[in-house]
């Protein structure tokens, strides 16, 4: 409700400017120039239709996933929640620790899910983060948006362990660091990187063992699927993070029907499921 509220206030501003720049127009513009005046008035109304238009389409965005919600049994929340964040970041540093500016949690579902005739309760959302560099005409503003998902885990374990996309500067501490870990597939090697609580002699074998050559091409094939992806195993929580939505294209039009549609539903149980199964498989194998 807070978010919409607030939209509707931004778009009662852009109404009102709209109101007092013909007024303006009007007085400079169709008296001395009567040609510039319907071009004004149509670039207006263009203005506030694309602003109206965008607001409905995030409007219906949140009405479908809170008919979702209310279908599944669980709870949603689209608005922006700064405490969430602070809580987040708090438990896991390694994660939700980024950028520098307006950090905050959006769309979030909590609830329940079934696979193999099991309940499993999980926690999804939005992370939004900016990262700010320079000042004054220099200032840079750099946006991100990334969907983590959050399970718990039958029991808890002793590593505690980051694997995030491989580049140049993760090779370099983890070299320099001497914690660089190495599993069979080349390809996994290249893709990810690790860091971990202790010493490199200490955890090795037990993160190793954790990613068996089955695991190293789901987690290959997760990471091609999303674009980008990381992992957090976190005493008896597993963190995933990814650049898309938990829907990446909405087939439901609230024009047409009022119904969910069924595909927008086996999306999510199959994102869930996926993941789900993903962070047993790797946590059967840690003490």
């Amino acid at each position: 409700v807070n978010r919409h509220l607030s939209m509707i206030f931004m778009l009662g501003l852009l109404v009102c400017s709209v109101v007092i720049y013909i007024f303006y127009i009007t007085e400079l513009l169709f008296v001395k120039n009567g040609i510039q005046f319907p071009i004004a008035i149509i670039s207006i109304f263009v203005t506030l239709f694309i602003a109206i238009k965008a607001y409905y389409i995030l409007l219906t965005k949140d009405l479908i996933k809170l008919e979702i919600a209310k279908k599944k049994g669980w709870i949603y929340n689209p608005n922006h929640d700064s405490e969430k964040y602070q809580n987040l970041v708090k438990y896991f540093p390694e994660t939700f620790s980024k950028g520098n500016q307006n950090k905050y949690i959006e769309d979030q579902f909590w609830g329940l899910t079934t696979i193999n005739n099991k309940y499993v309760y999980f926690y999804t959302g939005l992370f939004y983060y900016e990262i700010v560099t320079g000042n004054g005409k220099n200032r840079h503003v750099e946006k991100y948006t990334t969907h983590y998902f959050i399970f718990p885990l039958k029991k808890d374990i002793n590593a505690r362990f980051h694997l995030y996309p491989e580049n140049g500067i993760s090779s370099f501490l983890n070299l320099f660091t001497k914690k660089e870990i190495n599993v069979e597939s080349n390809e996994f090697n290249k893709t990810f990187a690790f860091t971990y609580d202790g010493e490199k002699g200490e955890k090795a074998q037990e993160i190793v063992k954790t990613i068996t050559p089955v695991m190293q091409e789901k987690l290959i094939k997760l990471y091609k699927q999303k674009g980008s992806g990381e992992i957090l195993f976190a005493r008896n929580t597993v963190v995933f993070l990814f650049s898309k939505d938990i829907i990446n294209y909405i087939r439901t039009d609230f024009n047409k029907s009022t119904e969910i549609n069924q595909e927008d539903l086996n999306e999510i149980d199959n994102k869930l499921n996926e993941l789900i199964t993903i962070s047993e498989e790797m946590s059967k194998y840690l003490d």
